[in-house]
This record gives structure tokens, sequence and C-alpha cells, in this order.
């Protein structure tokens, strides 16, 4: 237990941090979720990052630099899990694909 000491020191400060940063990441994922849908790709970068997300740091709104939105709606593990099953769903797949075009 007492190995683990200093990664639950560094995990303890880093939740701090995020308490800090949680009003201005649920605002900026909130507004991303709600408004964002039906707009392309370009616009959605420019209405986010450079228009929401400079409005908030001009006010002084504590937000995590830089900010995602896949860091503030899933985690590294669910990302990894989904990337495996894409993976095998990509080449069953591409099975029949080929197994169509030979026939």
């Amino acid at each position: 237990m007492l190995r683990c000491g200093g990664r639950w020191t560094r995990d303890l400060a880093q939740l701090y941090e995020d308490k800090k940063q949680r009003l201005g990441n649920c605002l900026l994922s909130a507004a991303f979720l709600s408004y964002t849908g039906p707009f392309s790709a370009e616009y959605r970068q420019e209405m986010v990052w450079n228009d929401w997300q400079a409005s908030l740091l001009e006010k002084e709104v504590p937000l995590t630099q830089p900010w995602r939105v896949q860091d503030q709606l899933t985690s590294d593990v669910e990302i990894s899990r989904c990337a495996r099953e894409h993976e095998s769903l990509h080449l069953l797949f591409d099975f029949f694909l080929f197994r169509n075009l030979c026939w």
C-alpha cells in the first residue's frame, strides 16, 4: 500500500484540479452536445474552439486545456474498447464484401 502512495497523491491532486475546471468543462460539453449536431465539422471547430472556448477563457472560467469533448464524455479505456470492437466489425465487413465480390 505504501508503494501506491505516490500514485494516490498524484491522482488526488488531479481530482482537485478537475474539480476546479468542472464548471467550464461541463458548460462547453453541454453546449457542444446541445447545439453543434447539425453543423459541419469546420463550423463546429470554429464555433466551439474559436468562439465559445475563447469566450470562456476571456471571462477566466476555469477550463481544461486543451479541451477535448471526448475527454469529457469517455475514458481512454472506453475509446480503446470501442476501437477494438470497430476493428473487428471492419474485418468482418471486409470478409463479407470480399466474399460477395468473388461470387
